[in-house]
């Protein structure tokens, strides 16, 4: 591969908020930040931004940030906007209709395929708006907890139902060359909490217009088969 068209290898960072059972949280959310190798740098110069004008050198993570300082990565997302691609889902948990969260018909409750199945529908999503810079495709999820022999069937899984126009290349979990990134993509799910009204994704002082997203409570799938 050459120099010039590694520079256009996709990458894919996943991250998701809530809880993936029955019980826990009230909504589940995923999100998915789709950037070319040569633009990374623009998410890296944000994260760098955000750091130094709140002062805040501590871990990214949704749960320790109050909304003040997530409308600010929020703000400095949307500037750099033109450089990355962004989608995410989320669900009202108690009002879902889909399959893998709780027993319904014959599918039963089990947090593993209903992850599996979060990562397809985000995917499915993503793809139906955007296209790939290059026919590389890495995907770095935070799923530190996944085997070998996870990692692979989890890829074959996306492969089959993900709606990714080229096969994926690397399925990662996720390490320190891009820790900050994936938690890009946990404080976008963030943005997906209930507002005071409780309606999700509409969180006062916040901008939506990058994110292409969708709720999916009421879904059963994205026009695709379980």
């Amino acid at each position: 591969m050459s120099s010039s068209s590694a520079k256009l290898n996709d990458f894919l960072f996943i991250d998701e908020s809530g809880d993936p059972g029955p019980k826990g949280s009230a909504y589940y959310s995923c999100a998915v930040l789709h950037v070319s190798a040569k633009d990374i740098k623009h998410l890296y110069s944000t994260i760098c931004n955000y750091r130094f004008i709140m002062d805040d050198y501590e871990e990214l993570k949704s749960h320790r940030i109050p909304s003040s300082k997530l409308q600010r990565i929020n703000r400095l997302l949307k500037k750099k906007s033109r450089y990355f691609k962004c989608s995410a889902i989320f669900i009202d948990k108690p009002k879902y209709t889909g399959p893998y969260l709780n027993k319904i018909g014959r599918y039963k409750s089990n947090p593993n395929l209903f992850r599996k199945y979060i990562y397809r529908q985000v995917l499915n999503l993503h793809f139906k708006k955007f296209k790939l810079n290059s026919k590389y495709v890495e995907i770095v999820l935070d799923r530190s907890n996944l085997n070998n022999l996870d990692m692979q069937n989890l890829r074959q899984y996306l492969n089959r139902y993900g709606n990714i126009p080229h096969p994926i290349s690397e399925l990662v979990s996720v390490d320190s060359r891009y820790v900050d990134l994936v938690q890009l993509a946990d404080l976008v799910c963030a943005q997906y909490k209930p507002n005071s009204s409780g309606v999700l994704g509409a969180l006062p002082g916040f901008s939506y217009s990058f994110i292409n997203s969708k709720d999916i409570t009421l879904e059963n799938s994205l026009g695709v088969k379980y």
